[in-house]
């Protein structure tokens, strides 16, 4: 009997059971999954209804399978896929493989139309079935057959990206499956770059909101015949990279012409800011590690050489620009006959040999300094003995001098606090040594006369480096490395200063650090300069009359990561150059995730906090229409190299709150290491916590 709440009473007769559903699907279990995301491709081809498919085993950073829907395990598998095959073209001068071509399409329009252009993307409507769920592995069918007629016989590429979150975190991962769809082996590829080499500077590389970090899955895309219909420029992939990496010295970008492309919801890319870390004329920085890395410079073609070199106009008639020229070898509608001239090496205008940077130039020279015994004489001066080689020679610097040549001093190794430069041709005195190259160089002054014009305490240890520079046949200049010793003025053996960042680390991206016209080519050396003490004043202009101005720091942890957060920072850092002539970096766009600080720093100790007590502070000053100071300001060590990155006005208002008013930092309370906002928390980048 069922009695309901107005009084009324149903009675259910017994022997009246409903009839029996459907049996249910087997059960399963949930598994165990951790964070992370791999793609293992088992397979891949195209079905006999010239359907593309693609089988995949899903699994987490250690291996364990996933769900692709995120049912039994923790995070759905959401992923697209691209296809691309390479056409081979027959020449006069043998086979070219040309660039990817997509499937794929679509046609957009401009977000103020009516310009449209075509525009690759990707599969949609394709059909998913399990494998081998409980393994994780899974088969993609396309949703768009090939068309009647493609090429069997040629290679095809699928591009496949995938994301899945797990506690707030997303992970990507990327595959590029070849084959041939008539089942022979592939023997043509395009690998003319490679991850790694783009990696080099950035970190990774990262593009469309992250999802894509294959070189090979974004030329799958980025194919011929494809354009932003907004600006109209190109986005195959040989014309865009080039153009992105020359950037602000594109010829077009110096006469005036900016480079945009136009992305997802009318996002304005900008590129003419992009200033290149190293000289844009080594194409192996990026032309390296792939099977076909030296197509560069075998099968050059107008799309990639007029990328950078824009002001070649290479059509018949006059150029359309006043700043473009005639391609000197006349005009070339197509690509057929490029290699008559273009070369790898010799001929009339040899690719490889066009484009040597001066460490490759036939004239280049070799040049080194050392600093073999650094000492305080007994008439209480500081001499060095060192020996200068060029091309392995010992250098006679007496009867043959350096165009330059001289030597820094700092001091103390704890934080220096004053810089000295001697040069030997001009003060001191130079005597030669027993061996080739070997000399003897007491400075004019004594330890106690350098303390005193300095400011400073004759105590603990100093460091003497050494800069300069020989001119090749062509002119160009070739530095010698900064060589650091230390040189005990208290203590009983030197003390050297910590190293913080490394030179080989800046020279991941900058291939060769240089810095003042060249020979300052060492982050050790530029501390000894760029210390707390040093600023902007005598170099900067001067205020109207009645205003005021305020220095900039140089301080080097300060001045570095200020530096390189460019573009992104929220305060102007304009500083001046010998000259006078300013010089801003807040259009600098650094390719790397500033998060990462191993990319610069030796270890993790050198950037965690507290920072040593014997730091001292970054000075700023005010000064008047005729460069007398007004005022001191003092930013303590650790606000100054935090600062650098976090520039806004909030977090300097933050720093300054946790200071007291003797200058004493609270930073270390809550961002020391293992604190919750310690360094290496919120630097963290868990999303890459599990890469190779």
């Amino acid at each position: 009997m069922i009695e309901c709440d107005d009084g009324t009473v149903v009675t259910v007769p017994g022997g009246m059971d409903g009839m029996d559903g459907d049996p249910g699907g087997d059960g399963r279990d949930a598994l165990v999954a951790g964070p992370g995301l791999t793609l293992e491709v088992r397979e891949s081809g195209v079905t006999a209804d010239a359907t593309p498919y693609v089988v995949l085993r899903l699994t987490d950073a250690e291996g364990r399978p996933l769900d692709r829907e995120g049912r039994f395990t923790e995070g759905a598998v959401s992923a697209s896929f691209t296809i691309a095959h390479l056409p081979v073209e027959t020449r006069v001068d043998g086979d070219v493989v040309l660039p990817y071509a997509s499937y794929l399409t679509r046609t957009v329009t401009s977000a103020e139309g009516p310009e449209t252009a075509e525009q690759p993307t990707t599969d949609a409507d394709g059909a998913w079935s399990a494998i081998d769920a409980a393994d994780g592995i899974y088969r993609y069918d396309f949703g768009t057959p090939l068309p009647a007629g493609y090429p069997a016989g040629e290679t095809h590429t699928i591009g496949i990206y995938a994301t899945r979150s797990v506690d707030g975190v997303r992970y990507v991962a990327n595959a590029t499956p070849s084959f041939r769809p008539d089942g022979m082996a592939v023997t043509v590829t395009r690998e003319i770059v490679s991850n790694a080499a783009c990696n080099g500077c950035h970190s990774p590389l990262s593009a469309h909101g992250g999802s894509r970090e294959d070189v090979t899955l974004c030329a799958t895309c980025h194919g011929t015949g494809f354009a932003d219909p907004e600006s109209g420029n190109t986005i195959d992939f040989r014309t865009m990279i080039h153009r992105i990496h020359r950037g602000a010295s594109l010829p077009s970008v110096e006469n005036g012409v900016s480079y945009e492309i136009v992305g997802f919801r009318g996002s304005v890319h900008d590129y003419s800011e992009v200033h290149f870390p190293r000289d844009i004329r080594g194409c192996e920085t990026c032309h390296q590690g792939g099977a076909d890395a030296d197509r560069w410079n075998t099968v050059p073609s107008r799309a990639a050489c007029g990328s950078c070199h824009d002001d070649i106009w290479f059509e018949p008639g006059a150029p359309p620009e006043p700043w473009m020229r005639l391609h000197p070898g006349g005009d070339r509608p197509t690509d057929d006959r490029c290699t008559v001239c273009h070369e790898p090496t010799g001929g009339l205008s040899p690719v490889i040999d066009s484009h040597f940077t001066r460490l490759q130039a036939p004239d280049a020279l070799s040049v080194d300094f050392v600093l073999d015994a650094v000492r305080i004489n007994a008439a209480g001066r500081p001499e060095v003995d060192f020996t200068v080689t060029v091309d392995g020679a010992g250098r006679d610097i007496i009867a043959s001098p350096l165009p330059r040549f001289s030597f820094t001093l700092a001091g103390p190794t704890t934080d220096y606090r004053f810089s000295a430069s001697y040069s030997p041709s001009s003060v001191g005195s130079l005597s030669p040594l027993g061996g080739a190259g070997q000399f003897r160089y007491e400075l004019p002054d004594t330890v106690a006369e350098i303390a005193t014009a300095s400011g400073v305490p004759a105590e603990g240890t100093w460091a003497i480096g050494v800069e300069g520079y020989e001119r090749s046949a062509s002119g160009e200049t070739y530095s010698g490395p900064n060589r650091i010793a230390y040189l005990p003025v208290t203590d009983t053996t030197a003390v050297p200063r910590r190293e913080v960042v490394e030179v080989s680390r800046c020279n991941t991206c900058h291939e060769e650090l240089r810095m003042h016209g060249g020979p300052r080519s060492d982050p050790m050396y530029c501390a000894m300069c760029h210390n707390g003490n040093t600023d902007t004043i005598g170099r900067m202009p001067l205020p109207a009359p009645g205003d005021t101005a305020e220095t900039a720091s140089v301080s080097f942890a300060r001045m570095i990561h200020r530096v390189h957060t460019g573009h992104d920072g929220e305060s102007d850092y304009t500083l001046w150059s010998f000259s006078g002539s300013p010089v801003t970096f807040d259009e600098l766009h650094y390719p790397a995730d500033r998060r990462d600080c191993a990319r610069c720093h030796v270890d993790e100790e050198s950037h965690d906090l507290p920072l040593s007590d014997a730091l001292i502070p970054a000075r700023t000053r005010q000064i008047d229409a005729a460069g007398a100071v007004i005022s001191t300001f003092l930013l303590p060590p650790e606000t100054s190299a935090c600062v650098g990155c976090h520039d806004s006005p909030a977090s300097f208002a933050h720093a300054e709150t946790m200071t007291a008013a003797m200058g004493s930092e609270a930073c270390a309370t809550c961002h020391a290491s293992g604190s919750a906002f310690g360094v290496e928390e919120v630097h963290a980048r868990p999303e890459y916590a599990f890469r190779p």
